[in-house]
Order: structure tokens, then sequence, then C-alpha cells
């Protein structure tokens, strides 16, 4: 996530990740030219971070660009605000393809990360905030629905398989379509039955 300083720390990191990715690109290229180098891998759907990376020259350089849409606590199909329309999935991921189409980029965007934790968390900052299980089976199910219609999406990694942790109250613990113990959550069912119509349509 090099728009987060969290995770890639530079005096200007845009300028940074596009150099660092330019040369990655050559050189796995000069290596195998059949790998797949994707790039991005965003926090969040942000555009202004996209449009910089283009401007500075990033496109070329990757097969295929990464964002992590989540949409905090609340539904993927939730608009949000205009200010905070990054924030939110259903108009998040069309803004950054709409991004890459203005630069006259057609590679395929992959959504590398998203989902809803089960923690017991309420009532703090919405990206902390958990959903019952049964909310997050549901949203992750509107989620599914709406990539089947975003033909420019070839890949979308659902976070996480397996609960990390056993913290009720834990953010980063409860992600899972498992709980910890392996036991499944609404959400593997709603995960399973999308998949499944998916290989129907093939």
């Amino acid at each position: 996530e090099p728009n987060s300083r969290r995770f890639f720390a530079a005096a200007d990191p845009a300028r940074a990740y596009v150099a660092l990715v330019k040369a990655a690109y050559r050189a796995i290229k000069e290596v195998d030219e059949r790998v797949q180098v994707v790039a991005g891998s965003l926090m969040h759907a942000d555009v202004a971070f996209t449009e910089r990376l283009y401007r500075l020259g990033i496109k070329g350089a990757f097969d295929a660009f990464s964002i992590h849409p989540y949409s905090e606590d609340r539904s993927p199909l939730d608009p949000g605000s205009e200010r905070y329309r990054q924030l939110s999935f259903v108009r998040g991921v069309p803004a950054v393809r709409e991004a890459m189409l203005r630069h006259a980029d057609q590679v395929p965007l992959w959504l590398t990360e998203f989902g809803w934790n089960t923690s017991r968390t309420r009532g703090a900052e919405a990206w902390r905030n958990g959903v019952d299980e049964a909310t997050q089976a549901h949203y992750l199910g509107q989620a599914l629905q709406l990539l089947r219609a975003w033909r420019y999406v070839d890949v979308a990694v659902v976070y996480g398989l397996r609960d990390m942790g056993t913290d009720p109250d834990a953010y980063l613990d409860n992600f899972g379509l498992l709980r910890h113990d392996g036991t499944p959550k609404r959400a593997l069912g709603t995960f399973r039955n999308a998949a499944t119509d998916d290989d129907r349509d093939r």
C-alpha cells in the first residue's frame, strides 16, 4: 500500500513507487516475459494517488493494477460521500478504472484485498468497527454480485480465509470466512455459491 506511509516510507511516495515498479518490471521481464507484474496494491480506491502514479509515468510498467477497496463497516453498495468516494466499493472501484482509462490504459484491475471483520467492536471509527456474521455474508454477496458486472476486474481476493486470532474485539483477528478454529462463518457459503455460479457461467 504505497499510498500509506505506514507501509511505504518515502519523501515522495508516488515518485519513489513509480521508480521501484519500473525497475522491477524491466528486471522481471528480462528473466521471463510471461510473469505477470501487478502494481498498485493501493489502500482503498485512491483515485488521486492513481492519477499521480500515471502522471509520473507508471503506465506500461505492469500487467495489472491493484487496489484494496474496503468500505469499512458499510455495505459495498453504499455510495458514500463525494469527499470520501475512495471508501465506497460501488463508486470507488469504477472511479479507479475511469482514472486508468483517462490515461488510455486498459490493463485489468485486480482487487487484491477486500472484506468485513466480524469483531464485536461497534461505535468506534468506521474502519475499526465489525459487523455480525450474517451482515458479513450479506455484504460479501453484494460485492460479488457487483463483480460479475465489472468485466475489467480479472481478480478479486477476499480478505481473508481464516480468522487470524481469537480476540472477539480485535479488528485484524476477525476478517476470515472461517473462524480461527476452522469452523465456517455464513460468508463461506456465500463465497462458495458465487464461485460455483461463476464456474457454471464459463
